[in-house]
């Protein structure tokens, strides 16, 4: 009887807690975390395993597999793996994801895409605790010398980090272990030796030093230790140019894969089984020593599924790459002098490179600082304009900018750019548009330069530039301006000031500007200029002094704490237009009793934020009776602009959650 009462006061206890610990919904308890990019781009950076959902929007399947996801999700955590789920095909695309809905596990970035059926739950939670994949990368082998002369003498190829006890050396042993992988793909073995005495044997310059053996023959490495492309690529290049035989080197996927992304100069040639195939082959390993001379890697392929991941579908190609950007042999491939030429060409010409709109995304998603200019083909001014710029190329590489060209104007519609040629500088993914003239090359590079060096002005974006920038980021400030206006230029000015300060919040924001009447009138601007913060795509028109501290602490004070943000009419309208699920709370700021039910709703507002639904407030009476409101409060759930009102106790806070969710579910 005692222990039953026990069970009995213990269970009752239980119940209690639950009770008394809030609002709780039934999506709360299996529910994957719904992230932007730029969260998960935090989150990759500091969990060690992750999994990923990536679904598409308004998809039936993509629903239905997220519920099988969700019942998996506590397994997940107790294998200490975090589960989120995202909607960004761009950001997926830039990993490998190529079908949605997807699923992937990543490994401190590492990333690996489940094949097989995602609606089998079994077989899905195995893949993502499974211990190959959880498996930590080995560290790099410590020996001692004698290991080491052993190793060398049997293995063809060999890297040696030669290191003392010094800080240096540690720091540098960072990057190498972030290599290691790689060689490993390329049969290259990676060890680690502390030893000054047979360090000093080889008459190393110094310590710590990168040798790579190549059939016991002894290679120093004189670049900088902390450049781990340029060591991964001095490493392939060695390998590659190693054969006497005038055979061209085979190349798999995943090494293929690594040569894009370090190996500066790499020439691909992709054929099949085909008499035409393998009479060229004969022709491509006659001019494989004239590739290593130019400093060229040159490997062959032959799987049409891995050419087929470079859009080759026709037999054979051959392909070069330089600094990741692909271009495609067009003349005849039976004349080696002309392929030779065509390479020269390829690496003394002072063209920007022209790139697809895939390849461009990839660039946007992984590169620091890319400038790209949209332009028309044998349109005058683009034609003028690339003139210029071509001077300045040399001059961006050589301060580590990417400067590239596109000629699509569906992919520069998707930015919002009607107008060619349009230079854009995108800053780990934001974009920043050029808007001086094209006649002074020195001029656009001081621009580009300036704008990449930290010393920057706040970015102009265009409609379609902003649209994206505040889908993907949680916080963002938007200047709206008038060129040319004296106020606007003068406001703009003083915000320059607290620019470095608001990205530097613990909840950065990103401050930009836009000179865009058509855009303001949207968010029921008609002045300028005019201050507006979007909390989680959610605008708030700044009211205050033009002063840069009061402006500071105002968007600091929007970061923090869930709070529900008062709306207008005009903004109300554009909100419906652009987002796919809305809730509204109409009320009179005059009624007391409607202020205090305003408070109570805050918990709800923290829920659906979590759920990805934002809830805003509006104090327009006229303004509900258009959406079949009568009476005064009222919530109205808005998807995909239509409305539907909430018949419920508004004191109910639980009703109301299960209410817009449910919808939202329909």
């Amino acid at each position: 009887m005692k222990k039953m009462g026990a069970k009995f006061l213990t269970g009752l206890l239980v119940i209690l807690i639950s009770a008394a610990s809030g609002l709780v919904t039934p999506s709360e308890e299996h529910s994957i975390e719904d992230v932007t990019r730029e969260r998960l781009d935090k989150l990759l950076d500091t969990k060690s395993f992750m999994a990923v959902y990536w679904y598409a929007r308004n998809c039936k399947r993509s629903e239905t597999i997220l519920k099988d996801m969700e019942l998996i999700d506590d397994d997940a955590k107790k294998s200490n793996i975090e589960f989120v789920k995202i909607n960004d095909k761009r950001f997926g695309k830039s990993f490998g994801v190529k079908k949605f809905p997807a699923l992937s596990f990543f490994r401190d970035r590492q990333i690996y895409i489940y094949d097989g059926d995602l609606k089998d739950e079994e077989a899905v939670l195995e893949f993502i605790t499974d211990e190959d994949n959880m498996a930590m990368p080995d560290k790099i082998e410590d020996v001692n010398a004698e290991q080491l002369i052993s190793i060398v003498e049997t293995d063809p190829f060999v890297t040696v980090f030669f290191y003392d006890e010094s800080k240096i050396s540690s720091k540098a042993l960072e990057h190498m272990e972030d290599i290691d992988d790689e060689t490993d793909v390329f049969q290259i073995r990676f060890l680690r030796i502390n030893d000054p005495e047979l360090a000093d044997d080889y008459s190393l310059p110094r310590i710590p030093c990168l040798v790579f053996f190549r059939r016991e023959i002894p290679i120093v490495y004189a670049g900088e230790m902390n450049d781990e492309n340029e060591m991964l690529e001095w490493l392939i290049k060695n390998q590659s140019s190693a054969d006497d035989e005038d055979v061209l080197e085979s190349a798999t996927s995943e090494q293929l894969e690594i040569m894009v992304d370090n190996v500066d100069n790499l020439m691909i040639y992709f054929y099949d089984n085909t008499r035409l195939s393998t009479k060229v082959l004969d022709v491509m390993e006659t001019i494989d020593d004239d590739c290593d001379r130019m400093d060229v890697v040159f490997v062959s392929i032959k799987d049409k599924a891995i050419a087929a991941t470079y859009n080759v579908d026709e037999f054979p190609t051959l392909m070069f790459f330089e600094n990741q950007i692909p271009s495609v042999y067009d003349g005849e491939l039976e004349k080696p002098d002309e392929i030779l030429a065509w390479i020269a060409d390829l690496l003394t010409g002072a063209d920007i490179e022209q790139v697809t709109n895939d390849i461009l995304d990839k660039f946007i998603s992984t590169k620091s600082y890319l400038a790209v200019v949209f332009f028309k083909e044998d349109e005058a001014k683009s034609t003028a304009a690339l003139e210029v710029l071509e001077e300045i190329d040399d001059d961006l590489d050589e301060v580590g900018i990417m400067f590239v060209k596109l000629d699509d104007e569906k992919e520069a519609a998707e930015y919002g750019i009607e107008n060619f040629p349009s230079l854009v500088v995108f800053e780990n993914g934001i974009p920043n548009l050029y808007d001086g003239s094209f006649d002074s090359g020195e001029e656009v590079l001081g621009w580009v330069v300036k704008e990449s060096s930290g010393d920057n002005t706040i970015e102009i974006v265009t409609d379609n530039m902003l649209d994206q920038i505040v889908a993907d980021h949680d916080h963002v400030a938007v200047v709206f301006y008038k060129k040319g206006d004296e106020a606007s230029e003068n406001f703009i000015e003083m915000l320059e000031h607290i620019d470095d300060e608001a990205n530097e919040n613990e909840f950065p924001i990103k401050l930009l500007r836009i000179d865009d009447a058509e855009e303001a009138v949207e968010y029921g601007i008609d002045t300028f200029p005019s201050l507006v913060y979007f909390d989680k795509r959610i605008p708030n028109i700044y009211s205050g002094d033009m002063d840069t501290v009061e402006i500071l602490m105002w968007m600091t004070e929007q970061t923090e704490g869930s709070h529900i943000e008062e709306i207008s009419d005009e903004l109300l309208q554009t909100l419906i237009k652009k987002h796919d699920d809305l809730t509204v709370f109409f009320y009179d700021k005059d009624v007391r009793q409607e202020r205090k039910l305003l408070e109570e709703l805050e918990s709800v507002d923290h829920i659906l934020e979590n759920e990805g639904i934002n809830l805003v407030k509006i104090d327009d009476a006229s303004g509900a009776d258009k959406f079949g409101v009568d009476v005064i409060p009222a919530i109205v759930h808005f998807q995909f602009k239509e409305p539907h009102v909430f018949k419920g106790d508004l004191t109910n806070e639980k009703k109301i959650v299960e209410w817009v969710l449910n919808i939202r579910k329909s």
